[in-house]
């Protein structure tokens, strides 16, 4: 049952925004330094804003992609594991086991309230590859006796995999 998915941007609003502010503190910086404009260290510091923003959202969003996979532990259990790729570096950012996943959640408008009020306990782990995922998922995990909120955009077999473990635990539907 191991399987994999690499979860990276798709829509392109991350790399679209992250360009635009780019060049607004580009445009910004340039007018305070070329014309006589007052207040130059206030827009220069907004400048400075916008560029810091830019790169921020290129390198959460547009560089790093997730590869969420469930891997077997040798020992007949599953584990569910996040790994972050930058280019040819890989690093495992979450291990958990499918036996602790409580419940899996998928966020909708209609639900976004319940969901932040039932997060209020627990820390939460944002592992989206998306600025604004389409399908952003809520996986609710004790881990080691901590409560944790582990989100993030997977496929339809991964959702099913991890659903599957929260109703063998009793606890999801």
């Amino acid at each position: 049952m191991e399987y994999s998915y690499l979860s990276k941007e798709a829509n392109g609003k991350a790399k679209k925004l992250s360009f635009t502010c780019f060049f607004a503190a580009l445009f910004l910086f340039a007018a305070t330094v070329s014309f006589g404009i007052p207040y130059k260290g206030a827009l220069q510091g907004i400048s400075f804003l916008l560029f810091s923003f830019s790169i921020l959202l290129l390198v959460r969003f547009v560089v790093k992609s997730f590869l969420l996979s469930v891997v077997d532990t040798k020992n007949g259990s599953f584990d569910f594991t996040v790994t972050e790729k930058y280019g040819k570096t890989s690093t495992t950012v979450c291990r958990v086991s499918l036996s602790n996943i409580e419940e899996v959640i998928i966020r909708t408008k209609e639900n976004k309230k319940a969901l932040r009020a039932k997060a209020k306990s627990r820390k939460i782990f944002g592992y989206c590859a998306d600025l604004s995922p389409e399908r952003e998922c809520w996986i609710f995990v004790t881990e080691c006796g901590e409560p944790l909120i582990i989100k993030l955009s997977p496929d339809d077999t991964l959702l099913e995999i991890l659903s599957a473990a929260a109703q063998k635990n009793g606890v999801n539907g």
